[in-house]
């Protein structure tokens, strides 16, 4: 019994729609492409259809070898332009890795820079303590000031009582005594001051510095997650440029056997070629020619001896098929295809 070869187009188209489906990380122009090759595909398949329907046309159906033929190519266009996305995305790696690298430089002169800002805190601290201990020591002179004061106005007392004579020489020299002691405590008072201010300004300088070594903190933080994130793409593409490379060798390849068995399609083509009018030695020849200008490789060839075999068995032998089954039918009606009844 002869097949229906739009039937097996059909079953080829839906192959490449499904393995076109299974393709992921398609750009939009790539699934146009791939659309408009499914449409073209599915007009060529309502045709054939119409045209097998119909009992006045009389044109070839495409045999199993053109079909094959067609779902090798566009296996090959489909798995060609998965190629080119894959490479374009191992582009966009590199390019994310380049930009990786600047941030990392980046990300070094932000340390120095962090580096300096926390030497500069440490002599702010230094700064500060030697400040504190200049307050201490003011405070220190003050209570010592102070005690001279209680002392001499003691002595101004006793020198008093003693002797009345020496009453305007002392006073003055307690006047004299009053205005040093004020002029040395309004110098302390001075420097207390100041030294209030500056660690005022010591204390606001290092809150700053804090507050960008935090923000420098984050920033660095940031910035080696996204270098992560972008190791791990730049590792899923490459993975999936290999898986795509194998399978494009595994579909580059055509195996004329199975278990030690020339296939069906193998014998086809043989007959095909004999009809054609090839020699049965030069059949090998003819295959390797056909394989090369296809860019397919083919794992072995019939010999003379297998070709001659797959021609009776495809002519001969179902010549004798065909003749017992009308023998042992009760009827037949002969149209573009033999029903048996």
């Amino acid at each position: 019994m002869r097949r229906d070869p739009s039937n097996y187009e059909g079953r080829t188209i839906s192959t490449n729609l499904e393995l076109a489906s299974q393709m992921p990380n398609r750009s939009k122009a790539q699934h146009a492409h791939i659309s408009g090759l499914a449409a073209v595909r599915k007009s060529q398949h309502a045709q054939s259809s119409s045209v097998v329907a119909s009992p006045i046309a009389k044109t070839r159906p495409k045999t199993r070898r053109q079909a094959q033929e067609d779902l090798l190519h566009d296996l090959i266009r489909s798995q060609e332009l998965r190629i080119n996305e894959l490479e374009a995305n191992l582009q966009t790696a590199n390019t994310h890795a380049r930009h990786a690298e600047h941030l990392s430089s980046q990300l070094r002169e932000k340390a120095a820079e962090i580096i300096l800002l926390e030497t500069f805190r440490i002599e702010t601290e230094e700064e500060l303590r030697q400040a504190q201990l200049a307050v201490e020591t003011a405070h220190s002179s003050l209570d010592s000031t102070r005690a001279n004061a209680m002392s001499l106005r003691k002595r101004i007392r006793r020198l008093e009582r003693e002797k009345s004579a020496t009453k305007v020489c002392n006073q003055s020299r307690i006047r004299e005594l009053k205005t040093e002691h004020e002029k040395k405590l309004t110098e302390i008072l001075g420097h207390t001051t100041e030294a209030n201010t500056k660690m005022e300004s010591l204390s606001a300088s290092l809150q700053r510095c804090m507050e960008a070594l935090s923000n420098e903190k984050n920033v660095t933080t940031t910035l080696r997650t996204r270098l992560h994130t972008l190791d791990m793409q730049r590792r899923r593409t490459q993975k999936k440029l290999s898986d795509a490379r194998q399978r494009f060798r595994l579909l580059s390849t055509w195996k004329t056997t199975r278990h030690g068995t020339y296939t069906p399609e193998a014998r086809s083509l043989v007959r095909a070629l004999l009809s054609a009018g090839c020699a049965g030695d030069r059949i090998g020849d003819a295959i390797r020619a056909c394989a090369k200008a296809f860019k397919v490789r083919v794992t072995r060839v019939l010999g003379r001896r297998t070709a001659f075999r797959a021609r009776d068995e495809g002519g001969h032998y179902g010549l004798m098929q065909l003749g017992r089954e009308i023998a042992h039918s009760k009827g037949a009606i002969f149209e573009n295809r033999l029903t048996f009844c």
